[in-house]
């Protein structure tokens, strides 16, 4: 690929992945349900201090996916092995709702509204609006899963308020991010849709001869006078 191709396009494929565990069923719309970090253990009840590091995992329950948080005290081996995926993070009190100061904040409304919509055709947006949203630093890959199919399962976390998303990586190329990027801007009205020129506009007979008959009455009106 032409190097200077590469760097015209603002996002890139994911690095490797660090981390692959668990197999999990496919899902429609190619995401599971957000997972909201707890305010208290989930073992103790202890409501966590600002900054605290706590360990986090997911469990498969009857009833679907759950998260579980824990003060670092209450982590154990036996803990880790029976979780899905698990992981450090540190604990931060929700931000207080004010205004978005950046837009692309707005893309995590899309992407809230996507994940509820449930629909298998947008899953390449989705994952190109996890990807936008962990380049501006507001979610961070915390590791990854594995679908029954094979299929690759990120597994990102909101920096400040710690929701969980389980996206799915749809394998995109460099082209296809380039392509459903321009459709997410689009979408959320960064850009505008380029218009199409309007073809030139042409003179119609009547016209014509109405025109021809106007200089001909000014020049009956007006005739050139005589050189002397």
């Amino acid at each position: 690929m032409n190097p200077r191709r590469r760097k015209e396009i603002q996002l890139s494929l994911p690095a490797p992945s660090r981390s692959v565990a668990t197999v999990l069923p496919p899902v429609a719309g190619g995401a599971w349900e957000v997972r909201a970090r707890a305010h208290h253990s989930f073992a103790s009840q202890v409501p966590f201090e600002e900054g605290e590091v706590i360990c986090s995992r997911l469990v498969r329950h009857p009833e679907g996916i759950a998260r579980e948080d824990y003060r670092r005290e209450e982590w154990s081996p036996e803990l880790a092995a029976a979780a899905m995926f698990h992981w450090k993070t540190k604990y931060r009190k929700p931000a207080p709702k004010k205004e978005p100061p950046f837009r692309e904040e707005n893309a995590e409304e899309l992407l809230q509204d996507l994940l509820e919509r449930k629909d298998a055709a947008t899953a390449n947006t989705i994952y190109i609006l996890a990807l936008m949203l962990e380049r501006k630093r507001i979610f961070i890959e915390r590791g990854t899963l594995q679908d029954v199919d094979g299929g690759l399962i990120r597994i990102y976390e909101k920096k400040d308020g710690g929701e969980t998303y389980m996206i799915q990586d749809p394998k995109l190329t460099l082209d296809q991010i380039a392509a459903v990027q321009q459709e997410v801007a689009l979408e959320l009205g960064w850009i505008k849709p380029p218009q199409a020129e309007s073809p030139p506009e042409t003179e119609s007979p009547e016209a014509g001869e109405a025109e021809a008959e106007k200089n001909s009455q000014e020049e009956i009106d007006n005739p050139p006078q005589e050189r002397l």
